[in-house]
């Protein structure tokens, strides 16, 4: 379910390890995301390659949301 207050807001951008101000859901419109949160169009090719990552050949961190 998409979250609504923000109480729900606030678990559900805990859940996905981010802070309430970073967090925004997809709109409720009826596809179906839930609680996802709406992360930004980037390619992992466009993400710093000298960043100590989890998975340097992915460059993404472990418990990250996928986009």
């Amino acid at each position: 379910p998409c979250p609504q207050s923000l109480e729900e807001k606030a678990a559900a951008a805990k859940k996905y390890n981010m802070t309430l101000s970073e967090y925004e859901p997809y709109p409720d419109n009826g596809e179906g995301y839930g609680d996802y949160p709406k992360l930004p169009d980037r390619s992992q090719h466009e993400r710093d390659p000298w960043y100590k990552w989890d998975h340097p050949d992915l460059r993404r961190n472990w418990g990250e949301p996928v986009t």
